[in-house]
């Protein structure tokens, strides 16, 4: 009876810290809000470097380190989503080409999972066109979560997910999908980040 007596207090500590530390009810699909870190993970680089020093390999810590980067904005995307892609990536070059010299980093991020899709992603980018039909030019770095690790760990089941996060590594923005005002209302949350 002692060793009961002893043994549940010790259960439910082991418990609350489990659930407090995202091991029980977090595992896989949690949903990160603004204000939770943004992680720390890293992904192999595909296609651009965004002339920021980057080879092979995007850690997000390392990058968040460097004192040029104020912001950075995660966009995901997959190539079967080809009417958002002509859309959206070319806005994000856009803003990325307004705001990279005051130190906004946007990162592509591919969530294909098939290895034969490679070259389908790279040539996704490089041919990119804007709705009118010149080239969209996509300079920002793509990285490839090939086993969608990043995108599991944000949760977000959304089509083409966007985070913001400052350089503290806390999310500052969530949006998915594509509509002026969304757009709007990003370019306003990263103008608050940047100097």
């Amino acid at each position: 009876m002692n060793k009961r007596k002893k043994i549940v207090p010790l259960l439910a500590v082991l418990l609350i810290i489990s659930i407090s530390s995202g091991f029980i009810g977090c595992s896989k699909n949690c949903i990160k809000e603004v204000g939770d870190d943004a992680g720390i993970w890293s992904l192999p680089l595909l296609y651009n470097t965004g002339n920021n020093g980057i080879s092979k390999k995007v850690q997000l810590s390392e990058l968040l380190k460097k004192t040029e980067t104020k912001a950075v904005l995660l966009v995901f995307f997959a190539t079967w989503n080809e009417p958002n892609n002509s859309i959206e990536l070319p806005y994000y070059e856009e803003l990325y080409q307004k705001y990279k010299e005051k130190g906004l980093m946007v990162l592509g991020i591919s969530v294909d999972s098939e290895k034969s899709l490679q070259w389908n992603i790279i040539n996704l980018v490089k041919e990119m066109k804007k709705q009118d039909g010149t080239p969209a030019n996509i300079s920002f770095p793509i990285l490839w979560d090939i086993d969608n690790a990043v995108l599991d760990f944000y949760g977000n089941s959304l089509m083409g997910p966007r985070y913001l996060i400052d350089k503290s590594n806390k999310i500052t923005y969530i949006s998915a999908g594509y509509s002026v005002e969304e757009m709007k209302e990003l370019s306003d949350k990263v103008k608050e980040l940047l100097p």
